[in-house]
């Protein structure tokens, strides 16, 4: 699919898993940067994370997120 989009104009991807699930997202991923695409891998955002009581979605979750993304290869990090 990558590669027919690529061949016909596009040139973006969105990548993302509704539960930020990052094995998921390697696959799309991947498929988009061998096609020679821009892939933007997106979050989804959930809660307040400058409340100190949170501790499972915390900002440092979704800093580690956002980290482990960057490594995974995506050019554009979007926030949902």
């Amino acid at each position: 699919f990558c590669e027919v989009a690529k061949e016909n104009g596009m040139d973006i991807f969105r990548v993302f898993d509704s539960l930020n699930y990052i094995p998921n997202m390697l696959l799309g991923m991947e498929a988009a940067g061998a096609a020679g695409g821009v892939v933007e891998a997106a979050i989804s955002y959930t809660g307040d994370v400058s409340d100190p009581m949170r501790q499972k979605y915390s900002l440092e979750y979704y800093l580690k997120l956002a980290n482990e993304l960057v490594k995974a290869g995506t050019h554009i990090l979007a926030i949902k």
